[in-house]
């Protein structure tokens, strides 16, 4: 599971990701400005430095296509016949 909040405040996202701890899920967590409550609960926790939404959703982006960059890379899927 994937938590995205510019403010690190959301309600809803730290609620999903409380949920998703108690149920053993992996998760992880992406914010800006200082992280908010959610990196004070964070273990691992990617925070990025501004309080410009626009740019935060933006790096937000950027770091979700490296992470499925890389799980194409450790989990290939054969190609059809």
């Amino acid at each position: 599971m994937i938590g995205y909040t510019t403010s690190g405040n959301s309600p809803n996202v730290l609620e999903a990701l409380h949920a998703a701890k108690k149920h053993g899920c992996d998760y992880d967590r992406q914010t800006g400005g200082d992280g908010g409550k959610l990196a004070k609960h964070a273990d691992q926790c990617i925070i990025v430095p501004s309080k410009v939404t626009a740019r935060i959703q933006e790096a937000h982006e950027l770091f979700t296509h490296m992470i499925c960059h890389l799980l194409d890379e450790a989990f290939p899927v054969p190609p059809s016949e």
